[in-house]
């Protein structure tokens, strides 16, 4: 049952939009209200499911696909919600199946096959135990199966190590398990989170009720960086061509589509562009967390930055060649032959302060989106709400719309396929939001969202306490529900 918000929206400020490498624009009204939601004038709260730590989802036809955990059992376990999702301003939950699961963000599900992956992650870098593979059978959306299982190895290998707790002068790197991507329509699938040189592992799912790891495939968007130094791939994801994207610590890659669905190709996708050590450097801080191919010659990325104290503070000596603020960015690539180049970025108006070097004490970087047919993207930007973005010209991406609750932790944005103007916002802390956009955001003006007082140090009002603590392996970038 959905339970509806009352509150008081502010009215957007509107103002001149921040164009890929334009001027810092002024600062955004800071605004003390700490327990109004904000929003636009063309973004609408039409509902909330209080099922706490939604993390991610899927729409596939009409039903939607989440993870989420701490409401089915207390603590640590999660598992999957169905919702029958055909009027979609009030989704029906119609099938559940309780796992002792946290993360796997992007959840993938595969409509011919009628299975669903999750991925139980590890419990830290340095884990004594593995992860998990679940593999669930969908083919009745309100009685779900969970038909298959598949441990990961617990370490993808050594580190020289010359603490006082080393074993031999190394450490173990945790193993994979962060998310499972389906490849050739969950015929394989493929492992990320490995914190050994970016390592992919290969699972094949041909018969679902013994799936079995069968190799490992090592991409440069894997390479470690400043920050991540072991290197790791967060995400992957198959475009409507069939290409294969890789993001993560070394950026972004881009692989042909597999060729034919056996285990060697499935091993062995042909890499086709990346983005240079010298772009990659300047705009990826931490890992380039997930992409979705805009159009053929266009990718969206976005950034996850959490290590820099202040979300952006430009006086940071980590990477002095960054250009638009340490806050984890939106960002959209060039395909062009083998090269992957730069077209736009764009950042919250709280960089503005941050480039200041004011001092907060929020998560504040892009995080998982999508977008609907008239170019407009939704994304979660974790404290800082949902963000409406116009990426039709890519050079210079717009906000046309934000909405921020009250002690929001917006995960992603997903849009409705079948509706445009609605996106489900899943929330770490409050459950899972169902938002409305006017006109799907087409047409819609440029706007500034201003900025909670309670965000910065020092605010006397009501304190802003982060309701999550970091994931053992990613940081703020895929942060947990606080107990989990």
């Amino acid at each position: 049952m959905i339970r509806r918000l009352i509150g008081c929206v502010l009215a957007g400020v509107l103002l001149a939009g921040q164009g890929a490498f334009a001027g810092p624009p002024p600062l955004a009204p800071k605004v003390d209200l700490p327990a109004t939601p904000l929003g636009s004038p063309n973004v609408h709260l039409l509902g909330t499911i209080p099922d706490s730590s939604s993390v991610g989802g899927r729409f596939v036809g009409k039903y939607f696909y989440t993870t989420a955990g701490g409401a089915v059992a207390p603590t640590t376990v999660g598992g999957l919600r169905i919702y029958d999702a055909s009027v979609p301003e009030q989704p029906m939950l119609t099938g559940v199946v309780p796992l002792p699961h946290s993360e796997n963000e992007d959840l993938d599900v595969s409509e011919a096959r009628k299975i669903a992956l999750i991925s139980q992650d590890n419990a830290s870098g340095n884990a004594p135990f593995g992860g998990r593979l679940y593999v669930i059978d969908i083919m009745n959306p309100s009685m779900p199966m969970l038909r298959g299982s598949v441990e990961y190895p617990a370490s993808a290998g050594d580190a020289p190590d010359s603490s006082a707790t080393s074993i031999g002068g190394k450490k173990k790197l945790g193993g994979p398990g962060h998310i499972a991507n389906c490849i050739l329509d969950c015929l394989y699938a493929y492992i990320t989170g490995a914190r050994y040189r970016g390592a992919v592992y290969v699972v094949s799912l041909k018969d679902i009720t013994a799936p079995k790891i069968i190799g490992r495939i090592f991409s440069p968007a894997g390479v470690g960086n400043d920050l991540f130094k072991t290197g790791t791939v967060h995400d992957v994801d198959v475009d409507p061509y069939g290409n294969i994207w890789f993001t993560g610590s070394g950026g972004t890659a881009m692989y042909a589509p597999i060729a034919a669905a056996d285990d060697y190709h499935a091993l062995h996708p042909r890499l086709i562009a990346a983005i240079s050590p010298r772009d990659n450097k300047k705009y990826d801080q931490f890992i380039h967390h997930n992409s979705l191919r805009l159009n053929r010659d266009t990718v969206l990325v976005t950034e996850e930055d959490w290590e820099q104290p202040q979300c952006g503070d430009s006086s940071n000596p980590v990477n002095k060649a960054v250009d638009q603020g340490e806050q984890g960015s939106f960002q959209a690539w060039h395909i062009d032959g083998s090269h992957l180049t730069p077209l736009g970025t764009w950042k919250t108006e709280l960089g503005s302060y941050l480039d200041g070097g004011a001092a907060v004490t929020i998560t504040c970087s892009s995080h998982w989106f999508t977008f609907n047919r008239y170019n407009i993207v939704a994304v979660g930007w974790y404290n800082q709400g949902v963000r409406f973005l116009d990426v039709s010209n890519p050079r210079r991406i717009r906000e046309v719309g934000y909405w921020m609750g009250p002690m929001t932790m917006a995960s992603a944005g997903l849009f409705v396929p079948f509706r445009p103007d609605i996106a489900y916002v899943p929330d770490y802390v409050r459950g899972l939001d169902i938002i409305r956009i006017d006109n799907a955001g087409q047409h819609a003006p440029t706007v500034r969202a201003p900025v909670r007082a309670e965000w910065f140090k020092g605010y006397r009002g009501v304190g802003f306490v982060p309701p999550a603590r970091p994931d053992d392996t990613f940081g703020w970038a895929c942060a947990r529900p606080t107990g989990f």
